[in-house]
């Protein structure tokens, strides 16, 4: 059972109710959301989801395609981390930005092709970190907000990309107990494909027309954009060394 309900009262209207979070109505298309928190709501947690998963039902209206990534474009190409909670992906995507990336996103990475690319466009220009992530990309928990009362993880707010940017690569991060080192494992066509559509948003909003949409971009992405695993040993002390093999591997792919 979802903590919500949808309802569609014109074409190009779609009203979210959210189970003691708030109302949300996405208008136009998903060209403009208006919100309501109840009476009792957090307001960090009634703006966490309306930045997330409410904006990607308005992404969806509009015919994007969300992942739940971060992301950070380097040398005019985007580079992506899919990933859920855990896996590493915001302190890598705020690690990156630290070292002079454009920052994409840390949660929601709107997609969508474009030719023959696949265009990844800019998010909210934010990362939630927790204190010790916080502390290994070089910043001050005590300085940055916290995401909601009750909540250890805090908000930095980055300056954004101004434009999309292709797809050059997709990193699928992962922390180890077990490895003693930073691994890149090449994934073939199928691997990515599938992986891929693990890291959808509201996957439980699968209409036709999404389907065909999302298998086309996803099987394109799998087809003209490398993909790896990405294994990194738990603990934060090899951020580093993940920025240089990843460095390394995409100096691979442009030559």
């Amino acid at each position: 059972m979802f903590p919500y309900t949808l309802h569609r009262p014109r074409p190009d209207t779609l009203f979210v109710r959210w189970e003691k979070i708030g109302n949300y109505l996405i208008l136009r298309r998903g060209r403009r959301i208006v919100a309501r928190p109840d009476p009792a709501a957090p307001w960090g947690e009634f703006r966490d989801l309306l930045l997330t998963t409410i904006a990607s039902f308005a992404l969806l209206e509009r015919g994007l395609e969300p992942l739940h990534a971060s992301c950070v474009g380097r040398g005019g190409r985007a580079i992506a981390f899919p990933g859920w909670g855990g896996s590493g992906k915001s302190t890598l995507a705020a690690f990156l930005a630290r070292r002079g990336c454009e920052f994409f996103s840390d949660d929601l990475l709107p997609l969508r092709a474009r030719g023959r690319h696949v265009l990844a466009y800019p998010s909210v220009p934010e990362v939630k970190l927790h204190p010790e992530a916080t502390r290994a990309v070089g910043l001050s928990p005590a300085r940055l907000p916290m995401v909601a009362r009750g909540f250890q993880k805090r908000i930095w707010r980055v300056r954004g990309a101004h434009g999309p940017l292709p797809l050059e690569a997709v990193y699928f991060p992962r922390l180890s107990r077990t490895a003693r080192r930073v691994r890149l494992i090449p994934l073939s066509r199928s691997q990515a494909f599938h992986t891929l559509l693990r890291f959808n948003f509201n996957p439980q909003l699968q209409t036709r027309a999404r389907l065909r949409r999302q298998f086309a971009l996803f099987g394109r992405l799998a087809e003209r954009v490398p993909a790896r695993r990405l294994v990194i040993p738990r603990g934060w002390k090899h951020l580093e060394e993940v920025a240089r093999r990843i460095e390394a591997d995409l100096e691979r792919i442009r030559s």
